[in-house]
């Protein structure tokens, strides 16, 4: 990975080191500029990075001036983290083609995470759909910051992405605005159990939800809406608690919606590294959910 593009994936900063092939090469005007894109939460780490490899021989200073423009970086970044959450692009690599620019606020927790991050269960879900689905149209529930709609988008399918909160929906159309696949991809509230499902939903070929069952409050609501969609539904699921995925399984199960585990990151743990840039601290599994009746089946991955 080049250093660049670590920064654009917002890398912690003291990983940088670890994931780059070889010595970087600095300038300093592209170096300001990078820097100055950056908000100041991540760049004040980054910058303590980069004196610490360059005090020890591990950049390359092609203008010689690298230690005055580190210098300058060290003496005007604010010396404590404001305490107002800001919000901040990263970029995702699904693949070499598929990178997203999302738009989250990482260190917002107080007031709820929906639509302010990104968590593994949608990066599993979009490393699983890109390798494993050709283009189609789809639905997706609970889109949060949008990330797998819009790789979705870009993939060249056709999506509809929705969720429950007006100001969500409203983020997700400037994602895909800041992204350019607006003639791929609309935004639409759906509240589960309360609105009509959007245009194209009666005709979609997949629906997909991820990181949907993380509260046992509102799974009837949202097997009830997979029920009405009246197509092959995928979730991804983050294991955080046993007994909240079983109640999810129940309901499928009392809907007579058939019920399948079709991937989870126990037999490949490591598939989305790349994109955490670190270890799963839970596991993360995909249903296959029929809303056609049947009996629950689970297959072994």
């Amino acid at each position: 990975m080049e250093f660049y593009d670590l920064l654009q994936r917002r890398c912690p900063p003291k990983k940088i080191q670890a994931y780059l092939p070889r010595t970087p090469s600095l300038t300093c005007d592209e170096l300001s500029k990078q820097l100055d894109a950056l908000p100041p939460y991540y760049a004040r780490g980054v910058v303590r990075v980069l004196v610490e490899m360059f005090e020890n021989g591990l950049l390359e200073d092609p203008d010689e001036t690298l230690a005055e423009v580190l210098y300058h970086r060290v003496v005007t970044l604010p010396p404590t983290q404001d305490p107002t959450p800001q919000q901040d692009i990263i970029t995702y690599a699904i693949t070499d083609r598929i990178r997203p620019r999302i738009a989250e606020t990482p260190r917002l927790i107080a007031h709820g995470t929906t639509g302010h991050r990104t968590w593994e269960a949608s990066l599993y879900l979009c490393v699983y759909l890109l390798r494993n689905s050709p283009p189609r149209r789809i639905v997706e529930l609970g889109a949060g910051t949008g990330l797998v709609s819009t790789a979705l988008a870009m993939a060249g399918h056709d999506v509809v992405s929705t969720d429950g909160s007006a100001s969500v929906v409203r983020q997700l159309q400037q994602t895909f605005e800041l992204n350019e696949v607006t003639p791929n991809a609309t935004a639409h509230v759906l509240r589960w159990g309360v609105d009509q499902l959007p245009p194209l939903s009666p005709c979609a070929d997949l629906v997909v939800a991820a990181d949907v069952t993380y509260d046992t409050a509102v799974i009837p609501s949202l097997c009830s809406c997979l029920q009405q969609t009246h197509a092959a539904c995928l979730v991804a699921c983050t294991v955080r608690n046993q007994s909240t995925l079983s109640a999810f399984e129940q309901h499928c199960r009392r809907k007579c919606m058939a019920i399948t585990l079709v991937a989870s990151t126990d037999t490949e743990p490591n598939c989305i590294e790349h994109l955490m840039f670190g270890p799963l601290v839970c596991p993360v599994r995909i249903y296959r959910v029929s809303p056609n009746q049947g009996q629950y089946i689970k297959d072994d991955v």
